[in-house]
């Protein structure tokens, strides 16, 4: 009988400590919805600018990566901003 995980095992790091591969990943999940190359651009220089905390972790065999709640408001606002204009 397997036991399933209901709380996976997270870990919380802030952007610049991030590896260059795990920052690839993150910005990856974040900008799949963006069509121009420039606003794909545009999302590595505000994730470089708002140095949020990245939430990392597994659950059911699948990585996934979210923006920390305490950086959620400072990221929306750059988001707003940088990628609408």
């Amino acid at each position: 009988m397997e036991t399933e995980i209901k709380n996976p095992l997270e870990t919380t790091n802030s952007w610049n400590e991030l590896e260059e591969r795990d920052q690839e990943a993150v910005l990856a999940a974040h900008s799949i919805h963006l069509k121009s190359a420039k606003q794909k651009d545009n999302m590595r220089r505000i994730f470089n600018l708002g140095n949020p905390n990245i939430i990392r972790g597994i659950q059911y065999d699948k990585m996934y990566c979210r923006i920390a709640p305490e950086s959620v408001d400072v990221m929306s606002l750059l988001i707003k901003d940088y990628l609408t204009k």
